[in-house]
């Protein structure tokens, strides 16, 4: 009995060696031979007398019992079995469920990775373009001060003073 609720803790089923109908059909003895016993059975019509098979009444009721008590045995340990799968069953769709809820978080954390990842390379792009303008800045400054010079002759072609250093923008 110890061993058997160890078996079914682990979700196993602990089965009898011998079952209980092969001991009791060991126990009963072979029907009676008669000495002048025919070997062909007798045919429709005909009223011989068969011997019978149990010459004790309660040799069919111990066979019956031990029937009923190996199908009591069976139908438990189906019962078991079938509890076990059931809670097999709900734990692996408990599992399943949380895995699934997780793979969606996960996914939608790379989805969001992925656009930062996007945005940082276009900042990057932008960030490029910006350093190279800024390289042609000496150049631009050239072109400043050839603008000023054209201003400042042409503010004094108009007659004006250029000795106060005005700004171009003031010109």
């Amino acid at each position: 009995e110890e061993q058997r609720e160890k078996f079914a803790a682990a979700g196993k089923v602990m089965r009898k060696k011998d079952s209980v109908k092969d001991q009791y059909l060991s126990k009963i003895p072979e029907p009676p031979k008669l000495e002048n016993e025919p070997e062909v059975l007798p045919q429709d019509g005909e009223d011989e007398d068969i011997p019978l098979y149990f010459t004790d009444p309660h040799q069919l009721l111990d066979i019956f019992a031990a029937l009923e008590e190996e199908n009591l045995f069976l139908i438990q340990n189906s019962q078991e079995t079938e509890q076990a799968l059931e809670e097999l069953n709900q734990n692996f769709n408990a599992t399943r469920s949380q895995m699934e809820s997780k793979t969606s978080v996960l996914k939608d954390n790379i989805k969001q990775l992925e656009a930062q990842i996007a945005a940082e390379r276009a900042k990057a792009a932008m960030l490029q373009q910006d350093a190279k303008n800024s390289e042609n800045k000496g150049g631009q400054e050239q072109l400043l001060k050839d603008l000023n010079e054209k201003v400042k002759s042409v503010y004094i072609a108009c007659g004006h003073d250029a000795d106060a250093n005005p700004t171009t923008l003031t010109m």
